[in-house]
């Protein structure tokens, strides 16, 4: 095997993506070295590209999400995933990710392919993970227990009720499906209703779908008409900036959690209505950030999925380190009401 490889590049933070060549990542301790087969692109590689929104050192190679063959073991990997191995994973170091011809993975964090699955499909486990820790997260999430542990067996999913504000966007659609594999009883969204949107988001569980493009106050009064004052847990996967439709459709009463996939807070006449306070956390879908989780995470979604109980996310293909195509797909994902979301095939 040659020591370089070409890669995608993040020279410089505001610039399209540049083709260039880089030397190919030995793995340390717990790491695999892949040959990527796939990498799906996400919203979060835009945002790092565009305004390097967790700063992270540039220059930087962006695609979180890894499919390949491994070609070589960092010590203490051999036993679980030997050179041959169909895996799938996410980034080992956010600066060094899937769009380069091999790349590394943390073992933890790593699958097998599960059987009937394409490549291009399993590329997408970030998405799957962001709205794992919203759900299950104990501290910084809701707190429900993961499906099939022992805290599962005991505990009354079909009471919960949750909002997910955003359900058409990728993380939306996982977040329904998670909540409706957990058991959870009231699962409302918020989406477009146009081209059997409504239709597709029941599909994945949702109970209740409302219009996004209804003002902000009947959003509210059509959740209040739902749960009433009871509503303590909020998924917001869409705004920006400004997070008051999340925090206003708490209750008033309780203390209520809302999770975000993007910074921000309410205005101060939204804040001010929860009367027992709330708490709002920024996720993101890390797995080293929370390895308790990810590990029972790692271990269940590759069931899930050759189940057919988790739908892989639909996506455009880019074939190949193609600059031109795989800019073009970033800058699609500055706006994340459409859903759209787009792979590399190698």
């Amino acid at each position: 095997m040659t020591t370089t490889q070409k890669a995608l590049v993040l020279v410089e933070v505001g610039k399209p993506l540049t083709l260039m060549s880089v030397p190919i990542p030995e793995p340390e301790e717990n790491e695999l070295l892949i040959k990527l087969t796939a990498t799906g692109l996400n919203a979060l590689d835009q945002k790092i590209r565009d305004f390097n929104i967790l700063n992270i050192p540039i220059p930087a190679i962006l695609g979180l999400d890894l499919v390949g063959t491994v070609v070589k073991n960092g010590p203490g990997n051999t036993a679980s995933f030997p050179v041959g191995s169909h895996v799938f994973s996410q980034y080992s170091k956010m600066s060094s990710g899937g769009l380069q011809e091999y790349s590394l993975v943390n073992a933890p964090y790593t699958a097998l392919v599960p059987a009937g699955i394409s490549d291009p499909d399993a590329a997408f486990s970030i998405n799957a993970f962001t709205s794992t820790v919203c759900l299950f997260h104990p501290k910084i999430g809701f707190g429900f227990p993961f499906p099939d542990t022992p805290e599962a067996e005991n505990f009354d999913y079909s009471a919960q009720k949750i909002v997910i504000i955003g359900g058409g966007t990728n993380c939306g659609k996982l977040a329904i499906q998670l909540a409706r594999i957990a058991g959870i009883g009231t699962i409302i969204t918020t989406a477009s209703l146009a081209g059997g949107a409504e239709a597709e988001l029941k599909a994945f569980g949702a109970t209740h779908v409302i219009s996004r493009h209804a003002p902000d106050a009947d959003i509210e009064k059509q959740v209040r008409g739902i749960v009433g004052d009871e509503l303590v847990q909020v998924y917001d996967t869409f705004h920006q900036d400004d997070h008051s439709l999340a925090v206003s459709l708490l209750s008033n009463s309780k203390q209520g959690t809302y999770t975000t996939l993007l910074p921000g807070k309410p205005s101060a006449a939204v804040a001010a209505q929860k009367k027992a306070g709330y708490k709002g956390f920024h996720i993101h879908g890390d797995s080293t950030g929370s390895p308790d989780l990810a590990v029972l995470f790692w271990k269940q979604f590759p069931r899930w999925l050759e189940s057919g109980e988790v739908e892989a996310s639909k996506y455009r293909v880019i074939e190949g380190l193609d600059a031109e195509k795989v800019n073009a797909a970033l800058d699609g994902y500055k706006d994340l009401a459409t859903g759209k979301r787009y792979h590399v095939r190698f």
